[in-house]
């Protein structure tokens, strides 16, 4: 019987040690490095207001080369839409 809470101590350690942002500093620089956008976790209703201004300011605007020349951009235009093949 002193296995269970043994067990039980032992998972709870290992809850403790997750970080609190649940590792999303780590996602957020590679895709900053990689693509030079910023990733943001919105985690209040007044962020999301941010950021949905943001993006409704950046679709009002004409879509440039630079957003819709991606380097698959040609062959997933070509493939029938839903399709999963790579």
């Amino acid at each position: 019987m002193r296995v269970l809470p043994v067990a039980a101590l032992a998972l709870l350690a290992g809850c403790k040690s997750l970080s609190p942002d649940a590792g999303f500093v780590e996602v957020q620089k590679a895709v900053e490095e990689r693509t030079g956008a910023q990733a943001k976790w919105i985690r209040a209703a007044d962020e999301a207001d941010s950021v949905r201004a943001r993006v409704k300011e950046l679709l009002a605007g004409p879509l440039t080369a630079s957003l819709i020349n991606t380097p698959h951009a040609e062959r997933d235009a070509a493939r029938p839409f839903g399709s999963t093949l790579p």
